[in-house]
């Protein structure tokens, strides 16, 4: 069924180990192609992709395998193998294994789709766009059931019985089930199967093993998964990627649940508005390689094993044949995110599945962003003292050359507040007004703060940036450590790639908090006590992100900074904190350092690194030294982070003012360009952030000496490397001017 295709089993690494069979596209040129991953429903396997997958392979390095409890993959004993968390690890597992260790493209129907979905959020840098069909999630399916849905899901509520009741109806006459299962609950009947795919599921079922295990898939469901799913949305983990929802118009999922609604309660910053007219043009916005094609005779012949992905998808979900589709699709983090309501036409979207993911080029993401422009994205500009007002410009105009290629609506005011000429003015860093003002904004773009010949450093950092950080919830400082192509690096014999490493710092309490005091001043029994304060909240809150980076991440390793050893209460509590949320991460291995030991790591070996995590204190003092390991700390961004989004976040290079260097035209900005990148990153704009990312590395892989500034052993200047950025997007935007 599968011509061409190479079969492949990987063993996990997880507890049950299992091993998962699958079959790749197996071509000399597929693995040049994006990766495109194809997840199957209940009760079929992979083969319920036979249809498509030779035209998929024109365009994508395909891979198909059998969940776990299905087909040739696998069958667990333990209900609890069964979660779909394990399920999505299993998925990452494959495709590192297959030397897919980037993102990939994910379509899902039925369970695969409920795994796709527990794969988007535990994974969000590895699924570059998924595209889901026919489902529901899970915690409205099963939370908001009504007479009808529990009519035409009736095995959702068969197979979560307490075994072996279920085991037993089905095992009775496994070929009756499936020809009363799937025949008969469409139009067609079985006539849209093709004989031997049709064969194959019922080879399946006759297995006892693996019908045990469809039963646990189903129990999973209606317990761990819907607690899981409960634990993410009040942890406001979403779906981040772009993502795209087709529905039967007249089936179930449309009948019997807001399907719109409940999708935008698990996608993370969605924009929402209906579009009934100019579906082409607006599909092709998003998929350039779509090509539409109307059959007249209907949605097709073949089902699993015919012409029309989306016929079986739908009528193998529990819905009639529909006479159109409804379509969401979401881009999140402010991007557009628009339903549209398909034709009536039959057989409209028969290629859209085949086409669904575009090759990510600058001229599909341009033609698509330009298509979907969405919300104007208010950005505030403080560019705060020193240097900081001399790299921004350069910032903001990098940002606007990005911009103007993908089509991102943004709009950036200045302010001259949280600087010391202001302070000079009227004796405070920052106006009575300044949190209201700021919570309009999406976002802060923010220079540097202070000149201690002027104002004492502990007014500027008091009265602004520990004022947003506290006020506005930047609970997590983040800082990418990488050594950059064209940079020196301070430690022998390392070059791109060596280092790559993220810090995350607790950036509201620990030991800078401002409780303690002086007693007997001016005496020799003067006495100085500040003292450190951890809470659970503030803890779990900042482990919780650098776990979820890490489990994000292809090595999925995290290192602790402490100092139990010799700080006797708050590390030692840090220390539990980690071993308890660990236990919620199987899959990220953990390494405890103390802090001093850290350093020294750092220095000697730091690819051993890929997700650090410490408190404010700790935090800061590696987030300075990561970036000095890399090259040079004048090309490191920063960001204060409200994950929550319930305020706005911050975004910087590490710098600082640098007074020495103040007004010579010499401060590099790539800390500042970069700092715009990660908040194109953090606003939903991942290909723009990419390729802006990708020109400040060709630039600085150049290595030209008339460009790079004087720390990177250059003679240029501030304006020559910053224009030198912007000129490479330029260049970038001009070569797809004609879209």
């Amino acid at each position: 069924m599968f011509s061409g295709f190479e079969s492949f089993r990987v063993t996990t690494q997880q507890d049950p180990v299992v091993s998962i069979y699958g079959l790749r596209s197996g071509d000399a040129a597929s693995s040049s192609r994006p990766p495109l991953l194809l997840l199957h429903g209940f009760p079929q396997s992979h083969h319920i992709w036979h249809r498509v997958t030779p035209q998929l392979t024109d365009n994508y390095a395909v891979v198909v395998f059998d969940l776990r409890g299905y087909g040739d993959s696998s069958k667990p004993d333990d209900v609890a193998a069964y979660a779909k968390s394990a399920m999505a690890r299993d998925c990452v597992a494959v495709m590192d294994s297959l030397g897919f260790t980037s993102s990939f493209f994910v379509c899902a129907h039925d369970r695969g789709a409920r795994v796709a979905h527990k794969l988007c959020v535990d994974y969000p840098e590895r699924v570059r766009k998924a595209m889901f069909l026919d489902i529901c999630p899970t915690l409205a399916m099963y939370t908001k059931t009504d007479f009808a849905f529990a009519e035409a899901y009736f095995h959702w509520f068969l197979l979560i019985q307490k075994p072996p009741l279920p085991e037993t109806l089905i095992s009775a006459s496994p070929r009756k089930f499936a020809e009363i299962f799937m025949g008969g609950r469409q139009q067609q009947g079985l006539e849209i199967f093709d004989k031997d795919c049709f064969e194959s599921y019922v080879k399946v079922l006759e297995d006892p093993a693996a019908v045990r295990a469809m039963c646990h898939d189903y129990r999973a469901s209606a317990s761990l998964d819907l607690d899981e799913a409960r634990l993410d949305l009040g942890n406001g983990r979403k779906i981040r990627c772009p993502l795209v929802v087709l529905w039967g118009k007249h089936g179930v999922i449309d009948k019997c649940f807001d399907a719109l609604g409940e999708w935008q309660a698990v996608t993370e910053n969605a924009t929402w508005s209906t579009q009934s007219h100019k579906t082409e043009r607006l599909i092709h916005a998003m998929f350039p390689r779509l090509e539409l094609r109307l059959h007249p005779a209907g949605w097709g012949r073949g089902g699993c094993a015919g012409a029309s992905l989306v016929t079986s998808a739908f009528s193998l979900a529990g819905g009639t044949a529909p006479h159109g589709v409804y379509m969401w699709w979401s881009t999140t983090h402010g991007q557009p995110a628009k339903p549209l309501l398909g034709s009536e036409t039959r057989g409209k979207y028969l290629n859209f599945v085949q086409h669904l993911a575009p090759r990510i080029s600058h001229r599909g993401a341009a033609r698509r962003t330009r298509a979907m422009a969405g919300k104007t994205l208010k950005i505030a500009v403080v560019p705060g003292d020193g240097i900081g007002t001399e790299v921004m410009p350069f910032g903001i105009r990098c940002l606007e050359a990005t911009a103007a290629i993908f089509n991102i609506p943004l709009q950036f005011e200045h302010f001259d507040f949280a600087s010391c000429e202001y302070y000079l003015k009227h004796g405070d860093m920052l106006p009575p007004d300044w949190k209201e003002t700021l919570l309009q904004f999406d976002a802060i773009y923010f220079g540097a703060v202070g000149m201690p010949d002027l104002v004492p450093d502990d007014v500027t950092l008091w009265g602004s940036l520990l004022k947003f950080r506290r006020e506005f919830d930047q609970y997590v400082g983040l800082r990418p450590c990488r050594l950059m192509p064209g940079v020196a690096c301070p430690l022998a014999g390392r070059k791109p790639g060596d280092i790559d490493f993220w810090i995350v710092r607790e950036n509201t309490e620990g030991e800078y908090s401002s409780i303690g005091g002086k007693i007997f001043e001016g005496t020799d029994r003067e006495t100085v006590i500040q003292e450190t304060v951890m809470t659970r909240t503030g803890v779990d809150r900042v482990l919780r992100y650098a776990f979820d980076l890490a489990q994000s991440r292809r090595r999925k390793r995290l290192t602790s900074a402490t100092k139990s050893n010799g700080i006797s209460i708050t590390m030692p509590y840090w220390d539990a904190r980690v071993r308890e949320m660990a236990a919620r991460y199987p899959d990220v291995s953990v390494d405890r350092y103390h802090i001093d030991i850290l350093t020294a790591h750092l220095v000697q070996r730091p690819n051993m690194f890929d997700v650090i995590v410490g408190s404010n204190l700790f935090g800061d003092i590696l987030s300075d030294l990561g970036p000095a390991c890399a090259g040079t700390i004048g090309i490191a961004p920063s960001a204060n982070i409200n994950p929550e989004r319930t305020f706005p976040s911050l975004f910087e290079p590490v710098h600082g003012s640098a007074p020495d260097i103040a007004g010579k035209g010499i401060a590099n900005p790539v800390g500042m360009i970069w700092a715009g990148q990660m908040m194109l990153q953090h606003l939903g704009y991942g290909e723009a952030a990419d390729a802006l990312l990708g020109a400040i590395e060709r630039v600085l892989a150049r290595s030209n000496a008339a460009v790079m500034t004087p720390d990177m052993g250059g003679n240029g200047s501030t304006r020559t490397l910053g224009e030198a950025i912007e000129g490479e997007i330029r260049a970038m935007q001009a070569s797809h001017a004609e879209l």
